[in-house]
């Protein structure tokens, strides 16, 4: 009798020990929703600007993008664009026209160093990832 209480003892011990293995959970990365963009002007050190030309726009973080945004140098103005917040982790080269597929990066790395030179551009800022 008392081997078999042992034995029950044993067993119960080893599925305890057991648990935290079993509640272990993977984090999971959200996905952002996609989006297709144009790309409206390529400014000098990395200052990009791009228009929202598909996609919910609920689905952007608050002021991220400028409903409507003047260029003071050429006078002509763009609706719903954005400086792209993280132009070091944009692996390919955007040029103007450019029709693009983004979604808000997950990770952004905002640490990217860039001149200081100036060329306008929207003050509303987004960390997109381009496919």
């Amino acid at each position: 009798m008392q081997e078999k209480n042992m034995k029950k003892l044993f067993y119960l011990s080893w599925a305890i020990s057991l648990l935290p293995l079993f509640s272990f959970q993977c984090s999971v990365e959200t996905l952002y929703p996609e989006f297709t963009g144009r790309v409206e002007l390529e400014g000098i050190c990395g200052r990009t600007v791009v228009s929202v030309i598909s996609g919910d726009l609920a689905d952007l973080p608050p002021n991220t993008y400028a409903a409507s945004w003047q260029d003071p140098s050429t006078g002509i103005t763009y609706q719903n664009v954005f400086l792209i917040a993280n132009p070091c982790q944009v692996q390919r080269v955007l040029r103007r026209d450019d029709v693009i597929t983004f979604r808000i990066h997950p990770q952004p790395d905002l640490s990217c160093i860039t001149c200081m030179a100036y060329s306008p551009a929207p003050i509303q800022k987004l960390p997109i990832e381009v496919f």
